[in-house]
């Protein structure tokens, strides 16, 4: 009898350890998420190839030139990367990307930074525009300040700071079954309406609420797209004015 009851309890561990084990599992799946790969994945490979190099050129090309706020970057040897990481939204037809920038061309400089970049397309065409900054103290990532943050830093940091609302959770269509079967995602749209309607470089419907402390969109369902479309191509071709 003694020996049914040490078997029974050694069962019930093993149920307890596996069922730890999965739970683990399932978190560690979770911060594993490949942001690019998805991406890729969901507008294929050869077409985010063809966007990030064309978004990519752009950027070389405004900095050759030194236009709008790329002004500097070939004059001083500042270092810039555009992310590999570029987010497409379920329609496919806009992109959020993180500009990753170190500051190598002041000894004196203890600060790099990430841009986020934007792509959206409008009647065929690509558009892409810069958007807010997120400045980086080295400080806050390593000992010696005076060396810049690495690409490979600046891309770490970018995936928790810029593309980590990227995803969501799937809901399962049995509620319980998602303690079981594997964890799928799907694109965030609401994340994307933030990033291009909301606090879209003060677009022409949003404006900050200090009172709330928080970007508010008051363009009209109906008009959205085809204001901000407008907008968006105005805000691409600005750099190129006097």
């Amino acid at each position: 009898m003694m020996a049914m009851l040490n078997q029974g309890t050694k069962m019930i561990r093993l149920n307890v350890v596996l069922f730890v084990m999965f739970l683990f599992y399932s978190c560690e799946n979770k911060k594993a998420m490949d942001y690019e790969s998805y991406s890729k994945m969901s507008v294929g490979k050869s077409e985010y190839n063809k966007i990030y190099k064309q978004a990519s050129d752009s950027i070389k090309l405004w900095a050759n030139k030194d236009l709008g706020n790329y002004g500097g970057f070939k004059e001083f040897n500042r270092g810039y990367l555009l992310d590999s990481t570029i987010c497409f939204n379920k329609s496919k037809n806009k992109f959020v990307g993180a500009l990753l920038i170190n500051h190598k061309e002041h000894e004196n400089a203890t600060l790099d930074d990430i841009w986020f970049f934007y792509g959206a397309k409008v009647d065929s065409i690509w558009y892409f525009f810069k958007g807010a900054d997120i400045t980086l103290p080295r400080e806050m990532y390593q000992k010696d300040v005076t060396k810049p943050l690495s690409f490979e830093k600046l891309h770490e940091i970018a995936l928790k700071e810029v593309f980590s609302g990227y995803l969501k959770e799937k809901e399962p269509i049995v509620p319980f079954w998602k303690f079981w079967q594997k964890q799928e995602y799907e694109v965030n749209e609401a994340w994307f309406d933030y990033h291009f309607y909301v606090s879209a470089n003060d677009g022409p419907c949003s404006y900050f609420n200090k009172k709330e402390y928080l970007w508010i969109d008051t363009c009209a369902p109906e008009n959205r797209e085809a204001t901000y479309n407008k907008f968006y191509i105005k805000l691409a071709n600005s750099k190129w004015e006097p």
